[in-house]
């Protein structure tokens, strides 16, 4: 549980990140 609850906090922050890269990407 401890080790999956890790890997799905990883994989909000990237995508976290990725959607924060792209708004900046988009915006002027």
């Amino acid at each position: 549980w401890r080790s999956n609850d890790r890997r799905n906090s990883n994989l909000i922050e990237e995508t976290k990140l990725r959607i924060i890269s792209f708004a900046n990407h988009r915006s002027p």
